[in-house]
């Protein structure tokens, strides 16, 4: 009960729960801790939404809450959040499920001060900038720093719109659209004013009012995010579908949105595509991929031979053509100045000679 900080570079679950899907459950529940003030889990792979409203209720005096590689969690998860009174730094980032109604309930969070939703990438332009213009403004987010990397629907209008907010002395939009070198990222005073020159932009008012020195170290949030997709890589890859682990031998295949993998094949990623064109973490609308090309023809098959077709009998050239009285066989009268009388000479047809004499 007296338990104030929870760090965890990620949460290892065991097979039977992975089978079971109790893990997450059982994991919330016992996390009942009244004066807890920092939870940061790295690549949750299976906690849901239910698991962190379960979290925000029996752990209603957090300030931290960093829930990263977290690829079940939707927009609901930080309607959860927001209700938190004291939450002051906030990292959602890779967790592929957030979409603009995430940004809209932050904008709500009247003591947040650190936000992170890197790699987010259904986060579109213009919800970043209708967010932008809520920062610093009651009841709107005191942010004081924002990291929006990999996000790649940002680009110049976000980066103006956040270099204009009054008190964001810290913001990171690498692997966004193309930007001025100097609007990418900016941790000081003069950083943010070198990005409103770069932008066109005029800075704000309270650009050089705030203390350098206060600033000199990057918060957590800025430090660790380089280091979770690392690890991220280095764990056993799930299938969403079967709930087993992804060898590196095995056929997969990667949603183009959250960039979670599937077993390759008709029981898992082609048959649930093929009937709900939408990936099974994210919800984005996806294709089945293209049927497995059909195999070679084996150099060892063997060889067909067609059967000699036999020549079919000759038919009459003439209308004199009879029966022949001793043996029954059919004779042709040929003339000299028959067309095939050439041809068929030195011929002979049911034991008769052909030429030009008969």
């Amino acid at each position: 009960d007296h338990l104030e900080s929870v760090r965890l570079p990620s949460l290892v679950v065991g097979q039977s729960g992975k089978i079971l899907g109790t893990d997450t459950n059982r994991w919330c529940q016992g996390l009942h801790c009244p004066q807890l003030r920092e939870l940061c889990v790295d690549a949750w792979a299976s906690l849901e939404d239910s698991g962190v409203q379960r979290i925000a209720m029996q752990c209603n005096q957090l300030r931290i809450v960093w829930l990263r590689q977290a690829p079940k969690l939707s927009d609901d998860a930080a309607t959860y959040l927001v209700t938190l009174p004291h939450l002051s730094s906030l990292s959602l980032a890779s967790d592929a499920g957030l979409t603009d109604r995430t940004l809209r309930e932050l904008a709500s969070a009247s003591q947040l001060r650190c936000l992170d939703l890197s790699g987010c990438r259904q986060l579109t332009e213009a919800s970043v900038v209708e967010f932008a213009s809520c920062i610093a403004v009651p009841p709107g987010p005191p942010l004081s720093s924002v990291q929006l990397d990999a996000c790649p629907n940002l680009g110049r209008a976000a980066a103006t719109a956040l270099a204009s907010c009054m008190g964001l002395h810290r913001c990171s939009l690498s692997g966004c659209r193309p930007l001025p070198e100097a609007a990418l990222t900016w941790v000081n005073a003069q950083g943010h004013t070198d990005a409103c020159h770069a932008l066109g932009v005029q800075p704000p008012l309270d650009v050089g009012s705030f203390d350098d020195d206060s600033l000199a170290a990057p918060p957590p949030a800025f430090e660790r995010h380089a280091t979770v997709t690392e690890s991220a890589e280095a764990e056993a890859v799930q299938c969403a579908i079967c709930m087993d682990d992804i060898s590196s031998t095995e056929p997969m295949w990667e949603c183009p949105v959250c960039c979670n993998k599937l077993h390759n094949t008709e029981d898992c990623a082609r048959g649930w595509l093929r009937l709900r064109q939408s990936c099974p973490t994210c919800r984005a609308v996806v294709w089945a991929p293209p049927e497995e090309p059909a195999a070679a023809p084996s150099p060892f098959r063997p060889l067909h031979v067609p059967e000699p077709t036999r020549p079919r009998p000759s038919r009459a050239l003439s209308a004199d053509a009879s029966l022949d009285g001793r043996g029954g066989a059919a004779a042709v009268a040929l003339t000299p100045t028959s067309p095939a009388g050439p041809l068929l000479a030195g011929l002979s047809i049911a034991g008769v000679p052909t030429g030009g004499d008969h």
